[in-house]
């Protein structure tokens, strides 16, 4: 039987985001997916495949927070977890049209986004909020690159600028929750809470890292280079 997601009992309230000046810059793992991202934009279609895993990816956001505030007891954290809740779904609805508006105007068959795989493992809130911190710190640095190479399409660039507004914020709260439980005493749990999240994160990365591997050989026969020197559009 599936152990309920609970908070830990202490003050659950989350510190005030706006005090916080964190350190969003991308870690070494994120910049050779920003690299790659950057290489893999060079093809044809590219930015109708990302803004579909854009769409996924929201998706697969709103489903682990949905499934968590129903057992959160706390008042004032399960109204941080709504406020996130309600921005995911916004970026959920605002990318899903614009995916599908790039494939009618690429004169392709709609279809809808890759299907959202849901969070296998059950996670506490302190866990939860720990692999949140990992995820939002590294939605930013894919975004602010999105943000280059969908230049010229002056609507989804302007969507992903408002997004990264709501993921600092979300990457904020969740920083200075686990702050505050570390101050509390629950120092080990934050610890070990993080140190998974960045083990799931790294598993992520190597994922990516052998399928970019396996498209290698077409992408160097069909000639699209990497933009080594040069922070270029994807193709329209």
């Amino acid at each position: 039987m599936d152990q309920p997601v609970r908070a830990p009992e202490r003050n659950l309230q989350p510190l005030r985001p706006r005090k916080a000046k964190l350190d969003f810059r991308p870690d070494f793992c994120a910049r050779c997916v920003l690299f790659m991202v950057r290489w893999r934009s060079r093809v044809p279609g590219w930015r109708i495949q990302t803004m579909g895993r854009l769409t996924t990816s929201e998706l697969e956001g709103i489903m682990l927070i949905e499934s968590a505030i129903p057992k959160v007891s706390d008042e004032r954290m399960r109204k941080i977890l709504e406020r996130h809740l309600e921005d995911e779904r916004r970026h959920a609805a605002v990318f899903g049209d614009r995916y599908e508006q790039l494939q009618r105007d690429a004169g392709v068959k709609v279809e809808p986004p890759p299907r959202p795989v849901p969070q296998s493992r059950k996670l506490t809130i302190l866990e939860l909020v720990a692999y949140l911190e990992v995820q939002e710190g590294r939605a930013i640095a894919l975004l602010e690159s999105y943000a280059d190479l969908y230049e010229g399409d002056d609507a989804t660039v302007t969507h992903i600028r408002r997004n990264i507004k709501d993921e600092k914020f979300h990457a904020t709260w969740t920083h200075l929750q686990l702050e505050r439980w570390i101050k509390e005493g629950l120092d080990e749990e934050v610890r070990l809470a993080r140190a998974e999240a960045r083990l799931t994160d790294r598993r992520a990365f190597w994922l990516q890292l052998f399928a970019f591997m396996r498209v290698l050989p077409s992408l160097l026969v069909r000639g699209y280079m990497p933009p080594l020197l040069t922070r270029q559009p994807s193709p329209m």
